[in-house]
């Protein structure tokens, strides 16, 4: 890419696997969506990528050279471009993301065959930020008090129900109520679905959880389609693959008791959207077995 007015160059240090496949063919985009760490960029109809100014790596995130983030400021919700498989140019404001040496990342297989689940992880995190998201309905799943009823408690509860009764069949109709279910550019409904693909996916059989999980993966991608934000279906359909934010990966493996359920992990996790991690996290909630955990 050696456009002749030389535009401004920043260098992407790693691309997700995902990112990778959306940006292989030359197409026209536009941004999305901004927030304080990053612009979400819609490359086709329904399509969405995250240019990131943060280390975490992603499956549709590229992550950007942090001396040369600033850059992203040239950016505004009129800005267009173009994509190629080397890179983005964004020729109205002269800049241009040099994907030629970017790393492509994806999630590495869980580290142990076997989980050995740990819901008090999950209770810590509800301690910190009891109101958010969904986050009253984690003492509700581990079988203790809760302070007040969520409205969609017992919707949930079902659906966890279904998945361990073996009738996965039940979860997209269930689903109905929670795909594009609160604000923001990825509901809370969005997010704890997205966990409990990601659960499914990673942990599934070694949880002993019968499912048809292309078909269940590919149900729940048609209802975000047509329900939701593209960012939440592009985030959705990449869980059902395995693949998600690497925030999402560290806490799913401490929440199964393959890696320490550290400080550190549990502060990447709340700091993953305003409640979208523990909505993610709720929803990894409900693949763990169903004994009480009332002493916890």
């Amino acid at each position: 890419m050696n456009p002749a007015n030389s535009p401004a160059s920043i260098q992407s240090t790693f691309i997700g696997s995902a990112a990778q496949q959306i940006l292989r063919p030359t197409g026209a985009l536009r941004i999305a969506g901004t927030t304080s760490r990053g612009v979400f960029l819609q490359c086709a109809p329904r399509q969405v990528i995250f240019l990131s100014t943060e280390r975490y790596r992603g499956p549709l995130t590229l992550n950007l050279a942090s001396r040369q983030a600033a850059e992203l400021k040239r950016l505004t919700p009129e800005t267009s471009g173009v994509h190629t498989p080397e890179g983005i140019l964004f020729p109205g404001v002269s800049l241009q993301i040099d994907l030629r040496r970017a790393q492509v990342w994806r999630p590495t297989p869980p580290i142990a065959a076997s989980p050995t689940p740990q819901p008090g992880f999950a209770l810590q995190a509800y301690q910190r930020k009891p109101k958010r998201g969904f986050a009253p309905l984690i003492p509700a799943i581990l079988a203790r008090q809760a302070e007040n009823r969520h409205p969609q408690e017992d919707v949930i509860l079902a659906m966890r129900a279904a998945l361990h009764k073996g009738h996965w069949e039940q979860i997209p109709l269930l689903a109905e109520a929670l795909i594009g279910y609160g604000g923001g550019l990825t509901p809370s409904g969005d997010d704890l679905l997205l966990g409990m693909l990601l659960a499914l996916h990673r942990w599934g059989d070694a949880l002993g959880l019968k499912t048809d999980l292309s078909k269940l993966k590919a149900d729940l991608a048609f209802l975000a389609q047509t329900r939701t934000t593209a960012i939440s279906a592009g985030l959705i359909a990449c869980a059902g693959d395995g693949l998600s934010d690497e925030r999402l990966i560290r806490a799913l493996d401490a929440l199964m008791g393959v890696l320490p359920p550290s400080e550190k992990i549990l502060d990447e996790l709340l700091g993953w959207g305003n409640s979208s991690g523990l909505d993610a996290l709720t929803g990894m909630l409900l693949t763990l077995p169903t004994a009480p955990y009332s002493r916890l």
